[in-house]
């Protein structure tokens, strides 16, 4: 069977006018808070990619999220995601552990966790009035993700940011 590359993948599952901004924001609880701010397009293009993930996960351990063609990154932060031949971890969306250069982040999750992960990064693209997601739900690893919508910001930040 063929399969296309990753790139062309990307571009398909990607809406036109989609963009997140990945960046590091002021510790939540004592930990490290990577800030994903982004439109709804954004949310629902990393929804599609995390779906498309899972499906694809015989084939693939690792996902970088900052290169990702609707991403932007502020300052020199990388995440990526490791995908675990694991059981889930019930509403927790695995953890996340800081690597070697201190701004290198994985979030790793069992298999069965990232399609729960797709659909609840897939709600908040399509409802729009719950605005912002702290993921994982424990407090387990090196930092929290904070996935944003930009419709949640006051209109004097909104248009400030990219």
């Amino acid at each position: 069977m063929h399969f296309g590359s990753d790139e062309d993948e990307y571009c398909l599952l990607t809406q036109p006018g989609a963009l997140l901004t990945i960046s590091l924001a002021p510790p939540y609880e004592g930990l490290s808070r990577i800030h994903v701010l982004g439109n709804r397009e954004g949310m629902l293009s990393l929804a599609n990619v995390l779906l498309w993930f899972h499906a694809n996960g015989s084939r693939r351990e690792f996902l970088s999220v900052t290169s990702l063609p609707f991403v932007q990154r502020q300052g020199m932060i990388a995440l990526s995601i490791r995908m675990l031949q694991e059981d889930s971890t019930p509403d927790d969306y695995g953890w996340l552990q800081l690597m070697d250069k201190g701004q290198q982040y994985e979030w790793i999750l069992p298999e069965d966790d990232l399609q729960p992960l797709g659909l609840a990064v897939h709600r908040l693209a399509c409802f729009p009035e719950h605005g912002y997601d702290l993921l994982p739900n424990t407090r387990r690893g090196d930092a929290w993700i904070w996935l944003e919508l930009l419709s949640n910001r006051p209109e004097s930040e909104s248009v400030s940011q990219p």
